[in-house]
């Protein structure tokens, strides 16, 4: 049988669907336990680059706060004479 045969094809999804999935119950439940391990491992990479991409842009951003902070307190430590740093 010929498995890119559309005929074929079609056929294996009208029995499938007549017999509720019951041909070859052992296959059909390995070939659903490895497609949702699959999608597991899936998401398990995507929650991992999601949360590194994330934990980046913080950090990014607070580096940017502090370095607009710091620029700040230069500029009124030459304004105002301020010292914010006690010696």
């Amino acid at each position: 049988m010929e498995t890119s045969d559309l005929k074929s094809i079609n056929d294996r999804l009208v029995q499938n669907i007549i017999s509720f999935g019951d041909n070859n119950a052992g296959k059909q439940a390995s070939l659903q336990f490895n497609i949702w391990k699959q999608c597991i491992e899936q998401r398990e990479k995507d929650e991992m680059l999601f949360s590194v991409l994330f934990s980046m842009i913080i950090i990014v951003f607070t580096l940017l706060i502090d370095e607009l902070i710091a620029e700040f307190m230069f500029a009124m430590e030459d304004t105002y004479e301020i010292n914010f740093i006690s010696q």
